[in-house]
């Protein structure tokens, strides 16, 4: 791990030992029945390292304890809990931590199979989540397959839905049509016209939001095509090839890719890679 660590441009002994020390109280002597998760931007801004597992108490427990040792927000643990009951005991739950030049960030996440409706209750009150919240009213969709929260200073909640479209040029429109719903741009149909041309079987919308609205917007597609990454590299302009490409080299053998996820930002279009280790 410490030569993924190393090769990322931010990287401190400070966050690398605060990262140790999380990963130390999550996930203790590599237990089986957990597994170690990562996420890395494209140009290699941030990264995010978690544990996952089927039992929800284990890793419930030593978030509890970590937030009140931590010090952080004691109301963030009742919102955990509701996301809890949602879940039921359901799909599995996930805890992070981000790591950037100026991001220091953890939450959790909860992946299966959700009422949205249920879901969209621990996103902020905003006009932009009335306004998803009415979009997937209208096309009778309610399931979340990911939801969960940060604690950073400030809070923000995420979730993604599968799309339904027959292929992937109709997701394209239905992310469209979502972007338009929220009165935003969708992805650049540069990215969009990569997407549809890969034809992956299966897309997710994926949506951030913090107490002023809607923070972040994008697709998730799962076990992306290595010709897939090269030509959205390349669209982004900031490739990052080579550095992602090392990256991977320092994980080694051991890890399996997840999920691409390119989203919209403020600061403009951001995306990540994201493995489970194996």
């Amino acid at each position: 791990m410490r030569g993924a660590l190393m090769s990322l441009p931010f990287m401190t002994d400070d966050k690398e030992g605060l990262l140790r020390q999380w990963l130390g109280q999550m996930r203790p002597f590599m237990e089986e029945q957990t597994r170690l998760l990562n996420s890395t931007a494209f140009n290699q801004s941030d990264v995010c390292w978690g544990v996952e597992s089927s039992d929800h108490k284990l890793l419930a427990n030593r978030y509890a304890e970590f937030v009140k040792m931590a010090g952080l927000n004691a109301n963030e643990l009742k919102v955990f809990k509701k996301g809890l009951q949602i879940a039921a005991g359901e799909g599995k739950l996930q805890l992070f931590l981000e790591l950037g030049e100026s991001l220091q960030n953890t939450g959790w996440a909860l992946s299966g199979m959700y009422p949205l409706g249920q879901t969209l209750k621990l996103v902020p009150a905003s006009t932009h989540r009335d306004q998803i919240e009415a979009w997937y009213a209208q096309h009778e969709a309610d399931a979340a397959v990911l939801f969960g929260r940060s604690l950073a200073a400030d809070t923000y909640s995420f979730f993604a839905t599968e799309l339904f479209g027959a292929n992937a040029r109709e997701n394209a429109q239905l992310h469209i049509s979502q972007a338009k719903a929220l009165n935003v741009n969708p992805l650049p149909d540069a990215l969009l016209g990569v997407l549809i041309e890969d034809e992956p079987a299966y897309m997710e919308s994926f949506f951030k939001f913090g107490k002023t609205g809607l923070l972040e917007m994008g697709l998730r597609i799962p076990k992306p095509s290595e010709q897939m990454m090269t030509k959205l590299a390349l669209v982004l302009g900031n490739s990052g090839l080579d550095g992602m490409a090392a990256y991977e080299g320092s994980l080694g053998n051991g890890f399996e890719k997840r999920f691409l996820q390119i989203s919209r930002r403020s600061s403009g279009i951001i995306a990540h890679n994201q493995y489970a280790l194996i």
